[in-house]
């Protein structure tokens, strides 16, 4: 992540960016509704204009601690969180791709809001801040400890190059997952990403994780049947996004969970994300009855 607040840190404090690491908090916190609010506050007006508390108190611990993987630690005990989050590598990388007609592009912010070049990416890998592709970034080892003794290990749903793949290319991530005997999941992303992942099946989402993570090592893929009503279709094309089709006649080596996924909640705010989002509740009951 190298936009907004969590770019402006990485860029002025040499951190990695608290952004993703702070939702996830939030998201496993038990704590009171208005701490949870306030560490996700975000301020839109005045000199703090796009500053989330919660990364500012990441980038306060970072320092007090002098560790990023310390500071997660400690906003987790203040949020009472249900769980650990860990950072896949505690370095300030940046992902690159390069795409089908040679060219290439460096951020993930950059790749995410890229509409020019209308050419498949070929290739994903990290870089370290102002230096040349890296190989041999380690994972922690609390990471992989924790994924070989996984009962269940879940990829997605995210933007498939810049959030899924990604961890992928951490050194020592693949091995664990493939040493693990936990059921290996990928929850399929519902709508297509634009200008990224167009006209990509679910078959497809699978066979560009294998690129990375190996061939038959997923167990099971979660996929999305249903539809929204034609008018939010019709919104998402307008974008260059589409419903992924189930393309079920090539999903032969992985076990097919499909059905309606989709959150049809009022409150599930497609229209401001940008996005169709799945049912946690849908989703969560899939989960249980796999593992």
């Amino acid at each position: 992540d190298n936009g907004r607040n969590s770019g402006m840190l990485r860029r002025d404090y040499n951190i990695p960016p608290p952004g993703d690491i702070r939702n996830a908090l939030v998201a496993l916190s038990d704590a009171d509704e208005t701490l949870k609010q306030a560490f996700d506050y975000r301020f839109l007006d005045g000199y703090l204009e796009g500053t989330s508390i919660g990364n500012l108190l990441l980038l306060s611990f970072t320092r007090l601690f002098n560790s990023f993987g310390k500071a997660i630690e400690n906003a987790g005990k203040i949020l009472n969180i249900k769980g650990k989050v860990l950072p896949v590598t505690d370095a300030v990388l940046d992902i690159c791709a390069r795409y089908e007609n040679g060219k290439l592009i460096e951020g993930e912010v950059q790749i995410r809001e890229n509409t020019a070049f209308k050419s498949p990416i070929t290739e994903v890998f990290l870089k370290s801040s102002g230096n040349a592709k890296v190989e041999n970034i380690k994972t922690l080892p609390q990471v992989i400890d924790e994924i070989e003794k996984a009962d269940v290990i879940i990829l997605g749903p995210g933007k498939l190059h810049t959030s899924i793949i990604t961890n992928l290319l951490v050194d020592g991530v693949v091995d664990a997952i493939k040493k693990s005997n936990a059921k290996k999941v990928y929850i399929c992303n519902i709508m297509t990403q634009p200008y990224v992942t167009d006209n990509f099946t679910v078959s497809k989402h699978i066979e560009e994780i294998e690129k990375y993570l190996g061939e038959n090592v997923l167990n099971y893929v979660i996929a999305n049947t249903a539809y929204p009503d034609q008018g939010v279709i019709d919104h998402f094309k307008q974008l260059n996004a589409n419903i992924v089709e189930v393309d079920r006649e090539n999903l032969k080596n992985i076990k097919l969970i499909e059905g309606d996924f989709l959150n049809k909640n009022k409150g599930s705010k497609w229209n401001e994300l940008g996005l169709l989002t799945h049912d946690p509740e849908k989703l969560g009951t899939a989960l249980a009855q796999i593992l």
